[in-house]
């Protein structure tokens, strides 16, 4: 069995703040110790009802370059660096095609969720709301419906217990190890760490015993899918639109309709490059 890990930083265990998140910041360090641990917590439950598994681990948070691959688990390929449109085109999803489950580590609530921790979806200066088919999604169901395009189920996603909603509007038993209580944007009650890290092993165990016994669906957006953004302002929406493929269909809405998920994500992840109002770091 081949297992997907795409990784963040915003729902690792003990994250509330972007001190702990961004290359310079005081708590930097500890985020990235922080971030490969709960990996390879997730990697470790898997291998106790998949003993041969494998596993590639994407990097999914700002530049790309966060697990420390030196303490990352033996049996995970890492997948590093920007996720420019050229190199990276599937963003968080990158190298999941060939797999057969897939695992959300540390992810967050989307853009508009109401005392979100660090909640946002995809570029946040950029997106004020996504939707596949008219449901409000956030990077969960945008991955998701990447992996239902190879019919890669999503298996378990960590993090604060306010991606619930999300889980459940997708209705495809994906687990939830909930390893903190948001109180706001930028605080939350966590779990201590080895209580989390239990937490992560015990849901990655249980969704592989899940697909093994038939019990996950993958998520697929009926087809053709229109993938609708929301930016925060006009000019956004208008650098986004001269992607081919993308049309501005309102002031600050742009769309993409296309015969699959996959087409649909990479054009639009394209789009959301280019109405940067310049390149930010995690691009480069």
């Amino acid at each position: 069995m081949r297992i997907f890990i795409s990784a963040d930083m915003d729902g690792i265990t003990g994250i509330t703040h972007p001190d702990q998140m961004f290359e310079g910041r005081p708590g930097y360090a500890a985020g990235c110790e922080a971030m490969t641990a709960d990996v390879n917590a997730a990697i470790e439950g898997a291998l106790r009802a998949a003993p041969g598994a494998e596993f590639v681990v994407a990097d999914g948070h700002s530049q790309g370059r966060n697990l420390l691959i030196e303490k990352l688990h033996e049996t995970a390929a890492l997948v590093c660096g920007p996720m420019h449109e050229t190199s990276r085109p599937l963003s968080q999803a990158q190298g999941i095609e060939g797999c057969q489950l897939a695992f959300f580590v540390g992810y967050h609530a989307k853009a508009g969720t109401e005392g979100g921790l660090l909640a946002h979806t995809w570029a946040g200066p950029v997106i004020a709301d996504v939707r596949l088919n008219g449901l409000s999604v956030g990077e969960v169901g945008i991955n998701a419906a990447v992996a239902g395009h190879w019919d890669i189920p999503l298996g378990m996603i960590s993090g604060a217990h306010d991606l619930r909603p999300e889980l459940d509007a997708l209705n495809c038993g994906t687990l939830l190890a909930q390893t903190k209580q948001s109180y706001g944007r930028t605080a939350a009650l966590c779990l201590s760490a080895k209580k989390s890290r239990a937490v992560i092993a015990e849901a990655a165990e249980a969704a592989v015993r899940a697909l093994q016994q038939g019990r996950l669906e993958p998520f697929k957006p009926a087809l053709p899918v229109t993938m609708e953004v929301d930016t925060h302002r006009r000019e956004q929406a208008q650098k986004a639109a001269q992607v081919p493929g993308v049309k501005q269909t309102e002031e600050r809405t742009v769309s993409v309709t296309a015969e699959s998920t996959l087409q649909a994500a990479l054009t639009m992840w394209k789009a959301m490059c280019h109405a940067q109002d310049e390149a930010p770091n995690w691009l480069k």
